[in-house]
């Protein structure tokens, strides 16, 4: 019995006491093998429970760190390493004011473990070379067996919230501009007819044709705003209908529609697609956004210069290249030059007719194929944007 007593105090709770001759030792050893049975169920229990807790912690998008009063990382989740950009195992057991250099949060932990809690606050920090804005929340948490105040801290990332919040903010403002010019135009152009320049016909005609382009410009902005609201609903909806196309005659198409406009220019489009050259797509928004590539070649080409359209399999991808000889692209505008509304040469740009609309309609025409956009481009040399789609 001493022995067995040993070993369920080493953790041994598989020991089972046999039956004993005397009635008192019988009785001893049945509460001997009781006790096992229920602190084996007790830590079964509560490892059941310890599993639960870090798989909920794991699976958790946002960050979970458990500190003592020192500020000294009890506990943490993966997705709390990830946001800060530090190892998992270099944190635990470290100070979180020493591991994470920013004054905002210092005083986040500072007011908490004086006892205000929560304490919330938004932080600012770099991660591998880029700002991550973080939603930072604290509580207090009481060590029980210390007897010593500790801190639980929620990291939320909301990089992502405050760059679409930001997006939203410059999009509607880039509306209201891109719409105010030419209404403004018309109103001016129409309030000079009123005053009396309808009486001269030479210029009441030159106004109204002035007018008659604006309102196209305007017309333009609409439907390019109608079909992007009408792309990204598709693509929210995963609902494009893509079918099996020959691909020469979609390329075709769009450079006979563009003829006039790079004749204009004595710009020679050259067109190398196999004819034998399937694709899986929506055969119109596929031709729109070589459209879009085109115009822009077109446009931002300088006159006597050429434009290759390059269709082809690669390793495992189509891939559409349309490439100019014009003023290109400097670096520091590739990583923005899909977003609605940006302009390289907002002046040029608007010269040219464009609407500030056709990269970002061409991206999502090619998200919604499944594909990928890229651009490669050196100033003074050209540009080659290639359009990269899954094999039919």
């Amino acid at each position: 019995m001493q022995a067995a007593a040993d070993r369920l105090a080493q953790g041994d709770l598989t020991v089972r006491l046999e039956g004993q001759a005397s009635r008192e030792l019988h009785g001893l050893a049945t509460s001997v093998n009781a006790v096992a049975l229920e602190l084996a169920e007790r830590i079964r229990s509560v490892t059941r429970q310890k599993e639960e807790a870090e798989a909920i912690l794991a699976s958790m998008a946002e960050g979970v760190i458990a500190l003592d009063a020192q500020a000294t990382v009890l506990r943490l989740n993966q997705a709390a390493s990830d946001i800060l950009g530090l190892d998992h195992g270099r944190l635990l057991g470290r100070s979180l004011r020493e591991a994470v250099r920013s004054k905002d949060l210092h005083d986040i932990l500072d007011r908490v473990l004086a006892g205000q809690t929560p304490a919330e606050g938004e932080v600012v920090l770099r991660n591998q070379g880029n700002d991550v804005q973080l939603q930072v929340r604290a509580t207090s948490l009481s060590h029980a067996a210390a007897g010593q105040p500790g801190a639980v801290v929620v990291l939320h990332d909301v990089t992502r919230l405050k760059r679409l919040e930001t997006m939203r903010r410059d999009f509607a403002a880039n509306v209201s501009h891109e719409m105010r010019t030419p209404i403004t135009s018309i109103k001016g152009f129409v309030e000079t007819l009123l005053d009396g320049a309808l009486d001269d016909r030479a210029d009441a005609e030159r106004f109204l044709g002035i007018i008659l382009q604006q309102a196209e410009r305007l017309n333009a902005l609409i439907n390019d705003l109608l079909a992007l609201a009408g792309l990204e609903r598709d693509n929210a909806a995963e609902a494009m209908p893509l079918t099996r196309q020959p691909l020469r005659p979609i390329l075709a198409e769009a450079v006979q529609s563009r003829a006039a406009a790079a004749a204009a220019k004595q710009i020679a489009v050259d067109l190398q697609c196999s004819d034998d050259l399937v694709c899986l797509a929506n055969p119109g928004l596929l031709q729109q956004a070589v459209l879009n590539l085109l115009d822009n070649a077109i446009a931002y080409s300088e006159p006597a210069t050429a434009i290759a359209i390059r269709a082809g399999l690669g390793d495992r991808d189509l891939h559409i290249a349309v490439a100019d000889q014009g003023r290109g692209i400097a670096p520091e505008h590739l990583e923005r030059i899909f977003e609605r509304f940006y302009r390289v040469d907002r002046a040029r740009s608007r010269d040219a007719g464009g609407t500030g609309l056709g990269l970002a309609i061409t991206k999502h025409i090619v998200q919604a194929h499944k594909g990928r956009i890229l651009v490669d481009s050196t100033p003074g040399k050209g540009s080659t944007f290639t359009i990269v789609l899954p094999p039919a």
